[in-house]
């Protein structure tokens, strides 16, 4: 990409700065968020400085200090990247630019707030589908994955057994207890209530992890059973009550990326090239819960309420996604209009 007049009076201006005055209130600002929310936000901003080439506290001094027309320009740029297609741009998703672009205004205004700067950046995101994929890759997939892991858990020795003990209990619990992927890797092995056969499940919400309230969440027996047998054999030693088996981080806790690479590696291993579906869709941690939400509802005749309960969606209209995606409500709409009327 050719550099502009306003790139280039940016990259100077960032060679010159004085970036820890401006991480400091960033810092500050991110402070009473989610672990998961600062660690987004900080991701988004570090993608503008790889885009400005320099580092992310020098983008962003350069961003609050080069004057509002070039700023503009440069985020536009910015915007224009993330959005053209190969091989004038990245192609990325519309929420995805307009997530980055947000940050970058979250930044702008704080600087404002904190007499950084005097102007707010303007530059509003493009339009977007709302309507989310929320099918999920279906129960057969699940059922291949977790046959998978059931064969290692029982026919394979070592650790391979011990992988496929551990993977079994996680696809469950992001199946058959609608579990995020972040509530499954923070869990502690204190969390496990022998005498409810519950676990504590951290919800998703605002604020630190810490302050949030844990909420007890029943373990179907069958789940119940193979997660007892993980707990008699994984490796000793750490509080998380999911850990990784990897020899040089034994024993630490799985982190997210973790999860991520179990599903594809089993996705992979059951003969899905890459670890996506057919029709180019990834095999993903959150897809199985998308697929155990929608199974409820095609099971329960459009039950949100129930869903709900399951889901712990705070707002029931997200629930309005997943049942417009089976369809249900188009087709009782055009069963109502092919109705002959009565004599």
């Amino acid at each position: 990409m050719a550099k502009t007049k306003a790139l280039v009076r940016f990259e100077e201006l960032a060679h010159r700065s004085e970036g820890d005055r401006v991480r400091s209130l960033m810092d500050s600002w991110l402070v009473y968020k989610a672990e998961s929310t600062q660690a987004a936000y900080r991701n988004e901003l570090a993608d503008f400085a790889k885009f400005c080439r320099c580092s992310t506290d020098d983008a962003l001094w350069s961003l609050v200090h080069v004057g509002k027309k070039d700023a503009h320009a440069v985020v536009l740029a910015y915007q224009t990247n993330m959005l053209a297609d190969p091989p004038k741009g990245r192609g990325l998703a519309g929420s995805t630019a307009n997530r980055r672009v947000s940050a970058l205004r979250s930044i702008i205004k704080i600087a404002r707030i904190s007499g950084e700067c005097d102007w707010a950046l303007e530059i509003e995101g493009v339009p977007t589908d709302l309507h989310r994929d929320t099918r999920g890759p279906g129960r057969e997939v699940y059922h291949q994955l977790l046959i998978g892991a059931e064969e290692d858990a029982l026919e394979c020795e070592g650790k391979a057994k011990l992988r496929g003990v551990r993977d079994v209990v996680i696809l469950h619990f992001l199946h058959d207890l609608g579990l995020r992927r972040a509530e499954v890797v923070r869990m502690n092995i204190n969390d496990v209530r022998q005498s409810e056969q519950s676990v504590m499940v951290v919800g998703k919400g605002k604020g630190p992890v810490a302050k949030r309230k844990k909420i007890p969440w029943p373990v179907p027996p069958d789940v119940w059973a193979m997660l007892l047998r993980w707990m008699a054999e994984r490796p000793a030693g750490g509080v998380a009550l999911f850990c990784s088996l990897h020899h040089a981080f034994r024993c630490k806790r799985l982190t997210m990326g973790g999860v991520n690479w179990i599903v594809k590696e089993r996705a992979m291993g059951a003969g899905y090239e890459n670890g996506k579906l057919p029709d180019g869709r990834s095999i993903t941690p959150h897809g199985f819960r998308h697929t155990a939400i929608t199974t409820i509802l095609e099971r329960s005749g459009g039950n949100i309420p129930l869903a709900q309960d399951f889901s712990r969606h705070a707002d029931p209209r997200t629930l309005r996604q997943y049942d417009d995606a089976r369809g249900v409500r188009v087709r009782n709409a055009q069963d109502l209009l092919m109705e002959e009327e009565e004599d």
